[in-house]
C-alpha cells in the first residue's frame, strides 16, 4: 500500500520540486551577494557574483538577450582589466584608483546586473520577499 502512495511519478515530481528549490536558493544567494557587493563598492565581488548568476541562467537567455550581455561584457573587459591593474598597484602604493575607471566599471556592471535580472524575472525565478503583501494571506 505504501508503494502506491510513493509512486515513481510522485517521486519524480518531488525530485523536480526539490531541484527547483535548490536552484532558486542559489540564485537568491548570488543576487544577495551582488547587492552587498554593489552597496559596498566591491567591484571584484560584484563581477564574480554576476558571472555566477549568468552561468546559472544562461540557458534561459534568448539570442537577442545573449547579444546584449555579450556587448556589455565586451565593453567591460578593457575597463575591468585597467581596474584590476590599478587595484593591484593600489595595494602596493596606496594610491587611489581613478574614479573614471571605477565609474566606468560600475556603470557597466550595473547594466550587466540589470540585464541578468530582467531574464531572471522574465523566467519567474525571482523569489518574493516574505514581507511581500501578495503573500501575507
Amino acid at each position: 500500500m505504501a508503494e502506491d502512495f510513493y509512486s515513481s511519478e510522485m517521486q519524480k515530481d518531488m525530485a523536480a520540486f526539490n531541484s527547483a528549490i535548490t536552484f532558486l536558493n542559489r540564485l537568491n544567494y548570488w543576487i544577495y551577494q551582488s547587492e552587498v557587493a554593489y552597496m559596498t563598492d566591491d567591484l571584484i565581488t560584484w563581477r564574480k557574483s554576476l558571472n555566477i548568476l549568468y552561468k546559472e541562467v544562461e540557458c534561459h537567455f534568448k539570442e537577442e538577450e545573449k547579444k546584449i550581455i555579450d556587448d556589455i561584457i565586451t565593453q567591460l573587459q578593457p575597463a575591468y582589466s585597467k581596474f584590476l591593474s590599478f587595484n593591484n598597484m593600489n595595494s602596493i602604493t596606496g594610491n587611489p584608483i581613478p574614479s573614471s575607471i571605477t565609474g566606468t566599471v560600475g556603470k557597466l556592471l550595473n547594466q550587466l546586473d540589470l540585464e541578468i535580472r530582467r531574464v531572471i524575472d522574465r523566467c519567474g525565478f525571482l523569489m518574493p520577499d516574505k514581507q511581500d503583501p501578495r503573500h501575507l494571506f
